[in-house]
């Protein structure tokens, strides 16, 4: 109970959820990493494996599934019908679910673009389209 009220009056959450992104990062990389968040009342040291992280996003992978099947669904297309995904970092960056997407729409389909400016390149090709009438 100390270590939930440290966490609210101190104002930690962020700090708390940024080492689970740094842990999260790095297992994308590595087999395992250290989990490490130590404040006021509170100390969390645990080993993370990548395939405690993968166990840990399973109903994730089995939503983002979903999601892409209902996507598909209301745009009234099937998955062979998509030419091209382009990815731009984030979760795509996780091997699973890299793979997650190799698999439902092949490997020679999935197009890694730059994470950083592929969605300000993505507005401004679709400002172009809209006012250079």
């Amino acid at each position: 109970m100390n270590a939930l009220k440290s966490l609210v009056f101190n104002n930690l959450g962020f700090a708390l959820y940024e080492e689970i992104e740094r842990v999260k990062k790095e297992l994308s990389r590595k087999d395992s990493k250290i989990y490490r968040f130590d404040a006021k009342d509170i100390e969390i040291i645990k080993a993370i494996t990548k395939l405690d992280f993968e166990e840990i996003i399973q109903n994730d992978l089995v939503d983002i599934e979903k999601t892409i099947d209902k996507a598909l669904l209301v745009a009234g297309i099937e998955r062979k019908d998509i030419d091209v995904v382009a990815t731009t970092g984030g979760s795509s960056l996780i091997p699973i679910v890299h793979n997650q997407l190799e698999r439902i729409f092949s490997k020679e389909k999935i197009k890694e673009s730059n994470a950083f400016t592929s969605v300000a390149a993505g507005l401004a090709l679709r400002a172009k389209e809209i006012y250079s009438n």
